[in-house]
């Protein structure tokens, strides 16, 4: 007896413009081998109300999402450069499509 298995094949869509127009992707780097302290330099960025999440993508690296201000990237730099280890780090902010 030959069974069929059957399955869902999710072809999922992302609006990456509707993404970008309601949220702010920064970009966090470190010219360290790593962030040194990392765990105070990502609790840095959550004392903003608007940071819907953190994401390290390695030592180096590490992404926040942030609700649409047109003040985000100006906040963030301020707010990193109140850390210890703050000149060391490079913000850029992103579009969603680079994250694919």
């Amino acid at each position: 007896m030959k069974s069929v298995i059957r399955t869902n094949k999710v072809i999922p869509y992302l609006d990456y413009a509707m993404i970008d127009k309601k949220y702010d992707i920064l970009c966090l780097e470190t010219s360290q081998k790593y962030i040194k302290n990392g765990a105070r330099i990502i609790d840095a960025p959550l004392l903003n109300k608007g940071v819907k999440s953190v994401l390290f993508e390695n030592g180096r690296r590490f992404y926040v999402l942030l609700e649409h201000k047109a003040d985000n990237l100006s906040v963030m730099k301020n707010v990193l450069s109140d850390t210890e280890y703050g000149s060391s780090i490079s913000i850029i902010q992103i579009n969603s499509n680079t994250m694919k």
